[in-house]
């Protein structure tokens, strides 16, 4: 049982500090996707009225995503494992 809380803390430690690593995969994936998808001409930063830049800040967001998420599955599935009570 202690095993167990103590492997789950080290999870959720594991699990907050990737979070924090997708998240600007997951705020520029946002503003390349408001970028691209956009139907009026006053864009809330004048820079971003590039589609171009849509494009980069779109592709780049994704890719961040794409280091993270799976390095962060396997930590969610063990966590629910453990909370479950089926850890082995």
């Amino acid at each position: 049982m202690q095993e167990n809380k103590e492997e789950l803390k080290k999870i959720q430690s594991k699990i907050i500090k990737l979070m924090l690593l997708d998240f600007p995969g997951v705020i520029l994936v946002g503003i390349g996707l408001y970028g691209i998808l956009k139907k009026h001409n006053n864009f809330f930063l004048e820079q971003f009225g590039n589609h171009n830049l849509a494009y980069v800040s779109l592709g780049l967001g994704i890719f961040i995503m794409a280091l993270v998420i799976p390095k962060l599955i396997p930590l969610l599935k063990r966590q629910s494992e453990i909370v479950n009570g089926s850890a082995t």
